[in-house]
Order: C-alpha cells, then structure tokens, then sequence
C-alpha cells in the first residue's frame, strides 16, 4: 500500500505482474518500479520507528509542539468551510488548519455526518447559528478566450456547462467560435448568511422557493 501511494496504483499493479510476487522487498530487488519508490517504503518505515523512540536514535532535548486545540461539531454532507467559518464567528483559514483533510473545501458528500473540528470556545455558537445558516446561489461569470482549434463542445465540456446555455449567455447563434474571442462562462457561487433570531434556515429556503 506505501509502494502504491508513491508510485503510483497502476505501476505497483504492472510491477506485481511482472516479478510473479506482491511482496515488496522481492519487486525491490527487480527494474519494475523507480529508485524513489524502491527507497521511501524503507525511509519510511525508518521515520516511524525514529518516532517511537527517538533517543535511541541521537534525537534528544526535543521541543515538542503543542498538539492541536479544538472542539467538534457534527454536521453534514458538503458544508463549506467558509460556512462553518461563519457558524463559528472564526477564519476559514483556522477551520482548513484544523481540517486538513477535506481537500475540496467542504464535508464529504458521501457522508450524512461528519465530526468537523472547530475553535476550542465556538462549538456553543455553532449550535445555535446553525439552525439560521442560509444558503444564497448565485450565477457570476469567467472569461475564457479561444484557442486556436478550440470548439464549442470541448469548452463547455471543460466548464461542464452546456451548449445551449453557453450560446445564449454569449449571444451567439452558432457554435464557430474566432481564435481570440472572449467567451463569458457562467457558474454557480454560493454564499452563506447567519439569518436573524426567531428566522429559521429550512423556513427561508421553502419561503423563497415559493416566491420563485
């Protein structure tokens, strides 16, 4: 799996059928992965055995640092970190510091619940500002200028945007686009919003759906 993870899924994959054996030490000892691969799972293993013993090893008078401070809040699938940063009063950036492992910017979709850490001293305000998160979509644009070769559907499948959209957006009537033209590609923001007290998120959202 460490094999995998530096060098690659399909070349361990290649590299196991070549040799006749998933057993790294024996795939080491053969040309079927590279020099870096061959070497990191056994610096690898070197590093967590330093770890758990570190004066063994020469490394004494450590300063350690502080392991992080935080509390946890549940909540669901595709929460942005902007929005949990305005649950909390807090910076997006302090949410992502103590979240690093949500590379997209929000929850797991997948997920229904997810324990997101957040500033030791904000869980309190969470809970109550969480029921008045509101959510706003909007539409704004990019500019995108053509390629020479470029066509309408390789752009809009670039954007995920589709045809007829992109034709009316830019006031075109057919889809041969001039080397240097500016296309405006459209795509979707959303923003988020603490409601007043008493105003409850869901309650907006249907009102405003009606409204539409």
């Amino acid at each position: 799996a460490v094999a995998d993870y530096n060098g690659g899924p399909g070349t361990i994959r290649r590299a196991i059928k070549r040799t006749g054996t998933s057993e790294f030490w024996k795939i080491a000892q053969k040309k079927s992965i590279r020099l870096e691969t061959k070497r990191y799972v056994p610096k690898l293993i070197a590093a967590i055995m330093i770890a758990k013993e570190p004066e063994a090893y020469g490394f004494k008078n450590i300063v350690y640092e502080q392991p992080l401070s935080f509390e946890t809040v549940t909540v669901g699938p595709g929460l942005s970190l902007q929005a949990a940063a305005l649950l909390t009063d807090s910076d997006a950036k302090k949410i992502k510091a103590l979240n690093l492992e949500l590379r997209t910017g929000k929850t797991p979709l997948n997920r229904e619940k997810y324990e997101l850490k957040i500033p030791n001293g904000t869980r309190a305000l969470a809970l109550q500002n969480m029921p008045r998160l509101h959510s706003v979509a909007s539409t704004d644009y990019k500019t995108h200028i053509v390629r020479k070769g470029e066509t309408l559907a390789k752009i809009c499948r670039r954007y995920n945007v589709n045809t007829t959209t992109l034709l009316k957006v830019n006031n075109l009537e057919s889809g041969k686009l001039a080397s240097g033209a500016r296309l405006r590609i459209p795509y979707r923001t959303v923003h988020y919003r603490i409601l007043p007290e008493g105003i409850d998120a869901a309650v907006a959202a249907r009102d405003e759906l009606v409204l539409h």
